[in-house]
């Protein structure tokens, strides 16, 4: 029995909604966060991290409003409850990263800005931070509907003032793991600086919060922005099926005194490699039958004149390990959808065409009654659920955690921006991206042991007009890559071109192989002294391949390296590099007091125009200087600069480097005028010679016109 006397309703409120935070918007409540989140479906709703300055005007600090918003009157406007936007009170406290909390006083809500309801007050309205760091803003208050029935809402919440780091590493958020593997992977960070990390990690054996098993550890990254064993990383075992969740945090204080961070979390299956059951996506259908694979000499299509339209919506394929083709035609007619559904391995299910449905699947929550699980969830009796995601080089095309009835869950090839992620242009997938498309399905069904099973598959992005979009198996035709060229293989390396690390850290080399087929692969490596060593092996199931053997970076300097990949006779190539091969840097962990090292004529802080391009210019006491250009998932140049009296310069060509690899995007498809979104990593190295000889390196990381130059 419920007292109905003692209920006082209450909504969620969010703040903060209106500004992106690299793909994802507004904080949450930590009293609403045991039962209310924002799933907006690009990635993981993570920490929000909005800047202190203008990047126009970067003496200009900014200004946010604080005042609430409700996100789930934009589900469904017809069964919202009518507001009566004249009456309510809103009080907001903020304390600062230094200990200080100003109290910015109650104000009552007087009518509509938008959508919202506002008070007109511009210390809420307007607010602005005096510094740095991460803020607790305490905004309580009620609101009323047209009856006058009142509802609280508000609560505390945490959020971080900062420029936004990046980070790359092989754990992709939604990756699902077989029993016996781990959590902690090599992170490169962006900029390339000592940040200062932390990372909490959680097994939940057999999706029990009662039985989890975490790990907690901090350290520094090194001076080029890696972290790794030799800085703290430390791995969590997955000894037991189950559930995994896991935070990135990392934080640093630039020379000129400016706060970078990131925060990133992961979550997915860890199942056992003899799991009873199995995932797939989606059968494919082509000419009125359900298949694995098959071509459907067909694409989506949108006349924008007359409004006819033709959509094309494809699953992930049916088959863990096959490959998508999909056009990207410019006008959000191709459109790929994340569902996976499951089946037993020694029963097997009939495969019912109903789950072609766009969001249906045979993953769904049960119920005791069949009333709604998500009205109803005290009835719920078995929880079933996938999750998907769709990794593409540099950010996250899609994750979600859903079952039956998912609305809307994919997403257009083209146009799309991703939310408005950092390297998301606003033309979406070119021809010749790569993603990874990965998740897992959990079933538990009520008094029965919990069973998982894993799924991973590719995406390729065709031209527009190819009128074929297809399934196929791995390695059966040619493939275009980010750079136009073809092959059967692609790979992904974790020696970049252009990468910096400690003298004294331990290396593997490690690749990630797209489709996932057993290449044989070879990796020399040549040390600046000479010497040679040499990795091989065979890629495994997962499409991944890491040498056996630890080297020693013990000499500072370039180290070159070539690689070989060959599958039934086809290379394996790595996009962009050279045929003569790449070259990574190694620097001394200390460098000698005074030393300025590489220096530009650079603010840390500064845009170019997008159809010009830029000249940096810079000064060095080195005879010459190497620099490696890359974009996430390509290599796009690599060379040297002389230096002459002191000074060298570089031309930064945004056409240039179109032409060199195609998925670099100079210009917005639809208006037709210079655009940039892309990351760039332009990374200079030198031998330095006074005071004394040493190494030095600067990395410029320019998203979309925008330089940043972090020391």
């Amino acid at each position: 029995m419920v007292d109905a006397s003692t209920i006082k309703p209450r909504i969620p409120w969010v703040i903060l909604g209106n500004y992106n935070s690299n793909g994802y918007r507004a904080v949450v409540a930590e009293e609403d966060k045991a039962r209310f989140a924002l799933s907006n479906r690009n990635l993981i709703q993570d920490d929000v991290i909005l800047p202190l300055y203008d990047e126009t005007n970067p003496k200009r600090v900014l200004a946010y409003n604080l005042e609430p918003q409700f996100p789930a009157d934009t589900i469904f406007e017809r069964q919202n409850i009518p507001w009566d936007y004249t009456r309510g009170e809103l009080a907001i406290q903020v304390t600062a990263p230094n200990g200080k909390t100003t109290d910015l006083g109650t104000a009552p809500f007087v009518g509509k800005a938008g959508r919202w309801l506002t008070t007109r007050n511009p210390k809420f309205t307007q607010w602005q931070p005096p510094l740095y760091g991460q803020y607790t803003v305490k905004a309580t208050g009620w609101i009323v509907d047209k009856w006058g029935n009142r509802y609280a809402g508000g609560g505390t919440y945490k959020f971080w003032i900062a420029k936004r780091m990046t980070l790359a590493t092989a754990t992709f958020q939604g990756q699902a793991y077989p029993v016996g593997n781990r959590y902690g992977r090599d992170i490169g960070f962006s900029p390339a600086v000592p940040a200062d990390v932390v990372v909490t990690a959680t097994l939940y054996v057999n999706s029990d919060p009662k039985n989890a098993r975490t790990i907690t550890y901090t350290g520094k990254a090194s001076s080029g922005g890696i972290f790794g064993a030799a800085q703290g990383m430390k791995p969590l075992v997955f000894d037991a099926p189950g559930e995994y969740h896991a935070q990135v945090l990392a934080t640093y204080t630039d020379a000129d005194g400016h706060l970078w961070v990131e925060s990133m979390r992961h979550a997915g299956v860890v199942y056992p490699e003899d799991s009873p059951i199995v995932a797939h996506g989606k059968k494919l259908k082509v000419r009125g039958k359900l298949v694995d694979r098959g071509e459907t000499n067909f694409e989506g299509w949108h006349n924008l004149q007359t409004d006819e339209m033709q959509l094309d919506h494809i699953n992930f394929p049916y088959q863990s390990g096959d490959v998508l083709l999909i056009a990207s035609e410019g006008q959000g007619a191709n459109k790929i959808e994340p569902v996976l559904t499951w089946d037993n391995k020694s029963a097997p299910l009939t495969y019912d065409p109903a789950w072609q449905v766009i969001g249906a699947t045979n993953v769904r929550l049960q119920t005791s009654n069949g009333y709604s699980p998500h009205l109803f969830p005290e009835y719920i009796t078995d929880w079933m659920y996938y999750y998907a995601a769709a990794p593409r080089p540099g950010f996250m095309g899609r994750f979600l955690v859903g079952e039956d009835g998912t609305r809307a869950p994919y997403w257009p090839t083209s146009l799309n921006n991703f939310g408005g992620q950092i390297n998301a242009t606003s033309n979406g997938d070119a021809p010749g991206d790569i993603y990874r498309l990965i998740g897992g399905v959990v079933i538990r069904k009520q008094d029965q042991t919990p069973l998982y099973a894993g799924y991973m598959a590719n995406a390729f992005i065709l031209p527009k007009g190819s009128q074929n979009n297809r399934v196929i198996a791995p390695g059966s035709e040619e493939l275009i890559g980010s750079t136009g060229e073809k092959a059967r293989v692609f790979l992904a390396m974790n020696a970049r071109p252009g990468m910096v690390y400690d003298a004294g850290t331990t290396f593997v080399p490690a690749f990630q192989i797209d489709p996932m087929v057993p290449v044989n692969m070879t990796f020399t490596l040549y040390y600046p002294d000479g010497r040679q060593v040499v990795a091989q092996g065979v890629g495994d199931a997962t499409g991944a391949w890491a040498g056996k053997d630890r080297w020693t970076l013990d000499v500072p300097g370039v180290y070159r390296y070539t690689v070989d990949g060959e599958w039934n006779g086809y290379k394996a190539r790595v996009p962009g590099l050279p045929k003569e091969g790449g070259e990574f840097y190694v620097i001394e962990k200390d460098r000698p007091a005074g030393a300025p090292g590489i220096v530009f004529n650079l603010p840390p802080l500064s845009k170019f125009d997008p159809a010009k391009g830029t000249k940096f210019t810079g000064a060095s006491t080195a005879k010459t200087i190497n620099y490696a250009v890359i974009i996430p998932g390509a290599v796009l140049a690599q060379g040297t600069l002389p230096v002459t009296n002191g000074k060298f310069e570089f031309v930064f060509d945004p056409a240039a480097l179109h032409q060199l690899a195609p998925t670099y995007d100079t210009t917005n498809n639809v208006t037709g005028k210079p655009e940039l979104g892309d990351v760039v990593h332009l990374t200079f190295f030198s031998e330095e010679t006074s005071p004394t000889v040493y190494h030095s390196f600067v990395r410029l990381i320019i998203r979309g016109n925008t330089v940043n130059y972090t020391r």
